[in-house]
C-alpha cells in the first residue's frame, strides 16, 4: 500500500503542472512524470526483489511485512546493498536530491501556485 499511495501523487501533480501551468508547462510536466516514474520503477523493483529474495532464502512465504524481513535477515550483504541503492535512488528522485533534481526547477517555474505549494507539502 505504501508504494501505491506514494505513487498516486504523480497523477494530480502531472495535471496541475501540465494543464494549469504556464509557459512551457507540458514539457515540465512530462519531465517531472518521467523522472519520478523512473524512481518509481526502481522502488518497485527493490520492493518486489526484497520480498522474493526473503521468501527464497528463508522458510517463510512471500511477505511484505518489514518486521518479519528485518528479524530474519536471509539476504546476502551485497544484495542488501543493491536493494538499498534502489530505494535510495528512488527517494532521491522524489525528494529531489542532487544530481536527480533537474525536474524540480522546470516544474516549479511552470506550475501554478497551487501546484508549487502542493509539491512542497508532499516532499
Amino acid at each position: 500500500m505504501f508504494f501505491v499511495f506514494f505513487e498516486i501523487v504523480l497523477i494530480p501533480m502531472y495535471f496541475l503542472i501540465g494543464k494549469w501551468g504556464h509557459g512551457n508547462a507540458q514539457y515540465a510536466a512530462t519531465k517531472f512524470f518521467l523522472y519520478t516514474m523512473f524512481g518509481s520503477a526502481l522502488m518497485l523493483v527493490s520492493i518486489v526483489s526484497l520480498a522474493v529474495l526473503h521468501a527464497q532464502n528463508s522458510d517463510s512465504e512471500l511477505t511484505f511485512n518489514l518486521l518479519e524481513i528485518a528479524t530474519n535477515p536471509a539476504i546476502a550483504t551485497n544484495t542488501s546493498r543493491l536493494l538499498f541503492l534502489g530505494f535510495a535512488l528512488a527517494f532521491a528522485v522524489k525528494v529531489p536530491l542532487f544530481p536527480v533534481h533537474t525536474w524540480l526547477p522546470d516544474a516549479h517555474t511552470e506550475a501554478p501556485l497551487q501546484a508549487q505549494s502542493y509539491s512542497q507539502v508532499s516532499c
